[in-house]
């Protein structure tokens, strides 16, 4: 299956390793204990600091178009 996820942190809480702490527990949960195959997420193109954080986990950029398209294609295999 697929899931999407988004960390808020509060400016007070940047830098302090919160969103390090939880994209770990969330990939290690969404691969791991619910065996996910697509963990995806939406980002605001202008928020170069979330995008460099997502960028250190791996994830690559698509259009949402291209992103339905492979979600569809992974259900469609489990059927």
């Amino acid at each position: 299956g697929t899931a999407e996820f988004a960390i808020v942190i509060r400016k007070q809480a940047m830098g302090k390793g919160y969103s390090k702490y939880a994209m770990s527990n969330i990939l290690e949960y969404g691969f791991s204990k619910l065996r996910l195959q697509c963990i995806y997420w939406y980002v605001d193109r202008k928020n170069a600091r979330a995008r460099k954080f997502y960028d250190k986990y791996g994830y690559q950029k698509t259009d949402l178009n291209t992103l339905l398209e492979e979600v569809q294609f992974i259900d469609k295999r489990k059927l």
